[in-house]
């Protein structure tokens, strides 16, 4: 065995605590950088969370879509007087003696 002297053991001891340091820090940084950029990260989490906005604002709408259109089918089903508006409008139909004029725009 060799004889080494106290001033080379501290030598090895302190490059060893620094290559441990060097090698946690190194995985403190990967771990940063996974953690913000990585597929699961931050920044794909905050893109979700506007997706899941629009998502919910698209909802919204179409709910408000909906209710006016189950407006519009109970009106059909229930009012002459709409029925005949729309008939009128959209068909372009008339009562008994009227004459339907159309016009070019």
């Amino acid at each position: 065995m060799k004889n080494r002297t106290v001033r080379q053991v501290k030598s090895e001891q302190k490059k060893r605590s620094r290559f441990l340091f060097a090698l946690f820090l190194a995985g403190l940084v990967y771990l940063a950088i996974h953690f913000i950029l990585g597929e699961m990260g931050y920044l794909s989490y905050r893109k979700l969370v506007a997706a899941r906005e629009d998502i919910r604002e698209e909802i919204a709408s179409i709910e408000t879509r909906n209710k006016d259109l189950e407006s519009e089918v109970e009106a059909l089903q229930k009012n002459p007087d709409y029925i005949e508006k729309m008939a009128r409008e959209n068909l372009g139909l008339g009562r008994d003696g009227e004459m339907i004029f159309h016009f070019d725009e």
